[in-house]
């Protein structure tokens, strides 16, 4: 269950991220989803991959492993059954440059803010492929 205050950490958390440098393992997009909706909801939903990548190799094994984002995310949340209705504090997935990475849906709940190799950036709805209800 989603803290009482969930929108003031969700604005926190995401300003948070964005002083961490990227790093596989530690800072990319899986931690980084991961990490802003365990602050919502006060669970570490990826604690058992901490620490098990170092590069995109990796991270693309252990997401295999764990059964893609699917098995993830679908362990702890509800899957949306129609993406473009996520909103603020969701977990998705987009389809951008060619890559599937996994974000999370910004305090504007207009926007998806991601990790990559520059930072936190923000994309429009229109590539979110996938969305779970962070609860």
């Amino acid at each position: 269950m989603r803290k009482e205050n969930w929108p003031s950490i969700l604005v926190a958390a995401i300003d948070e991220q964005k002083s961490e440098k990227f790093e596989w393992g530690k800072s990319d997009c899986l931690q980084f989803a991961s990490r802003v909706a365990a602050q919502l909801i006060d669970h570490d939903i990826l604690s058992e991959a901490d620490n098990r990548y170092t590069d995109e190799t990796g991270a693309y094994a252990l997401l295999s492993e764990m059964g893609g984002y699917d098995g993830v995310f679908g362990k702890y949340f509800k899957q949306r059954e129609a993406p473009r209705f996520a909103c603020r504090g969701d977990i998705v997935t987009v389809s951008f440059n060619d890559q599937n990475i996994c974000g999370i849906v910004d305090a504007s709940g207009r926007m998806v803010a991601c990790k990559g190799e520059r930072g936190v950036f923000y994309l429009p709805f229109k590539y979110i492929t996938r969305a779970w209800e962070v609860r």
